[in-house]
């Protein structure tokens, strides 16, 4: 499953480092975390029109019993008439990694590469028409190779390539990402090393084994803030969804 992300990059910098449009509401500082939860707003990347924009949903989904959905799985997506119903609009949430808890509740991050390299995980969203908010879930799939030794599922983890394809080319399916996932070497930080409920914003990162440290520049970035900022009339996502 997928209960917890971290980002280690700030939002505006992968908007420009992956040739996104950014929504009026991703801000030039918005800053990475180490410890995004749901219920939260969490910045996604969306198909709108002919270009992907970085907009920002809230994480859960209620159902008709008005529990908080986090995560879909793939084997029920098309016998659930909630998921069934949005499966075309899908999302792509830009990650460094996720949290899992195995079964005797110890805490691990899982990545794509032991560096702060951002990936991402598929999702689908919506517009609440009750609310009027947007939300999105997360699409978990089984587990594959050594993650398995701490929890069954996880989640459908998306590359710099693939994620395109899952947002644009609707024959594109749950089960080709899925495959993709045997070329993936994923990085593990065993429980003593991860504590994700320690993390207060980015000012702390206990993740060890060369992930990247927030407290000291990144690529690109001076200070926690791009070099160049992204002009807010220059880049920007139409509202209609």
């Amino acid at each position: 499953m997928c209960g917890r992300f971290s980002v280690q990059e700030e939002y505006i910098k992968i908007a420009r480092d992956f040739g996104l449009y950014a929504d009026t509401d991703i801000d030039d500082n918005q800053s990475s975390d180490f410890n995004r939860s749901p219920g939260d707003m969490h910045p996604l990347v969306i198909a709108e029109r002919n270009y992907l924009c970085l907009t920002s949903m809230k994480w859960g989904i209620s159902d008709i019993f008005r529990k908080i959905l986090i995560n879909a799985r793939d084997d029920r997506i098309f016998s659930s008439k909630l998921w069934s119903s949005i499966y075309g609009k899908r999302c792509a949430v830009p990650v460094s990694g996720w949290w899992e808890w195995d079964t005797e509740k110890r805490i691990h991050h899982f990545s794509l590469h032991p560096k702060s390299s951002i990936f991402f995980l598929a999702g689908l969203h919506r517009n609440n028409q009750k609310t009027q908010v947007r939300e999105f879930v997360i699409i978990t799939t089984e587990a594959v190779g050594k993650l398995r030794e701490y929890h069954e599922r996880m989640p459908l983890c998306l590359d710099s390539g693939n994620f395109r394809q899952w947002l644009t080319d609707k024959s594109y399916g749950i089960r080709d990402a899925a495959a993709n996932h045997d070329s993936f070497s994923f990085h593990h930080i065993p429980s003593d090393q991860s504590k994700p409920y320690d993390i207060k914003g980015s000012g702390s990162n206990p993740l060890m084994n060369g992930i990247s440290h927030c407290k000291g520049p990144l690529s690109g970035v001076s200070g926690g803030v791009c070099n160049m900022p992204l002009q807010k009339n220059q880049r920007i996502c139409p509202t209609a969804i």
